[in-house]
């Protein structure tokens, strides 16, 4: 999975080739930890890197659920791309709940903040 790193920089951590459409993943942005499931070419996305367009892709999210607080931006898309990946309503940057894309420049901050706040650490998980 992709985010800040310790050391002030970005990392990036592919999920095992084990895990299906039906497994569950997680996000937490601020306070808000929301758990959902993905499609094929998520799924592809984040164990492989394989995008499937060079220009990226707005894939849908399902079976969504807040764990904890209340989203400002429920989520029901996540846009995947060669230079990361957003996770928004539909694919407005007004409604953006939280992302890891600086576009092709590497400076693109359409995306940035955590549910419609400042930055704050983005944390994936899966099982």
């Amino acid at each position: 999975l992709y985010g800040p790193s310790e050391g002030g920089g970005e990392f990036l951590r592919r999920v095992p080739r084990y895990l299906t459409t039906t497994s569950e993943f997680a996000i937490k942005c601020g306070t808000t930890f929301l758990k959902f499931s993905v499609g094929e070419m998520v799924l592809r996305f984040l164990q492989d890197g394989i995008v499937g367009s060079e220009t990226g892709l707005w894939e849908p999210l399902y079976y969504l659920t807040p764990l904890q607080g209340r989203p400002t931006h429920m989520p029901t898309h996540m846009y995947i791309s060669p230079f990361g990946f957003v996770f928004a309503r539909g694919s407005d940057p007004a409604q953006t709940f939280a992302g890891s894309y600086p576009g092709s420049s590497g400076s693109d901050t359409t995306y940035d903040g955590c549910d419609g706040g400042g930055d704050a650490p983005l944390m994936m998980w899966y099982r």
